[in-house]
C-alpha cells in the first residue's frame, strides 16, 4: 500500500469535503482518503498494482476540481544505487536516465557507464521492482541493488559472460573438427567407410 498527499484546489465548503472523499474512495483500490479542507490536502492510500497517482488526479479532475501531488521534501528522499547489465553505448546511459527520471516519484537519475550503475533519487513509495520493471521494458537488465548482497552483481553478471563464451567456444571448435573431418574423405580414409548419403546429412545438421 502507499499513501500520497495531494493539493486539492477549488473546494468552497465541507460538501466539497464529502464529495472528494467519496470519489476517491470509489476507485478501485483505494483503501482509504481523507480531505482537509482548512489545508487544502488530500491523503490517499491505495494499492499500487491497482492504480497510480495519474488516476486519481484525473479523479480528482471529473470531480470538478484540481488535485497537484504533493513532492516530498527532500530530508524525506532516498537514493538506491542498482546495478545495471546490458549498456554498451553513452545512448544506453540516456536511455536507462530517462526511463527512470519517467517513473512518478523519481527526483533524480544519473548512470555510471564505467561502473554500470545507476544512482536514483526517489520518494519512499518507490519499490526496487518498479525499477526492475523500468529497465526491463527498454532492455536492459537489473543486476539488484548495490548494498543488499556481498557479491557484487556486475562481477557476477561478467563471470556468466565468460563461462557462456568458454562454452560457445568449446562447442564451436568440436563442430568445427567434425565438419572438416567430415568434409575431406581424402585425407581422412576411414571417413570413405561412411555411406556418403549419411556423411552429407550429418554435415548439414
Amino acid at each position: 500500500m502507499l499513501k500520497d498527499t495531494y493539493y486539492i484546489r477549488g473546494m468552497s465548503c465541507a460538501a466539497c469535503v464529502r464529495r472528494v472523499e467519496q470519489g476517491l474512495s470509489d476507485l478501485e483500490g483505494v483503501s482509504s482518503a481523507s480531505v482537509n479542507f482548512a489545508a487544502e490536502k488530500a491523503t490517499v492510500e491505495y494499492d499500487e498494482n491497482q492504480l497510480d497517482s495519474e488516476h486519481i488526479v484525473n479523479r480528482v479532475n471529473e470531480l470538478g476540481y484540481e488535485a497537484i501531488p504533493v513532492k516530498p521534501s527532500t530530508s524525506e528522499l532516498r537514493k538506491t544505487i542498482v546495478s545495471v547489465g546490458g549498456m554498451s553505448c553513452a545512448a544506453c546511459v540516456r536511455r536507462v536516465e530517462l526511463a527512470l527520471s519517467k517513473l512518478d516519484g523519481v527526483e533524480s537519475a544519473s548512470v555510471n557507464f564505467a561502473s554500470s550503475k545507476a544512482t536514483i533519487l526517489h520518494a519512499p513509495s518507490i519499490s526496487a521492482a518498479e525499477i526492475e520493471r523500468a529497465l526491463d521494458e527498454i532492455g536492459y537488465e537489473f543486476l539488484g541493488v548495490v548494498g543488499e548482497s556481498q557479491e557484487d552483481p556486475i562481477e557476477e553478471a561478467r563471470k556468466r559472460d565468460i563461462r557462456d563464451l568458454k562454452s560457445k567456444l568449446i562447442v564451436g571448435a568440436v563442430l568445427s573438427v567434425i565438419v572438416f573431418v567430415g568434409s575431406m574423405p581424402q585425407l581422412f580414409p576411414f571417413v570413405l567407410s561412411i555411406p556418403e548419403r549419411i556423411r552429407l546429412i550429418a554435415l548439414f545438421v
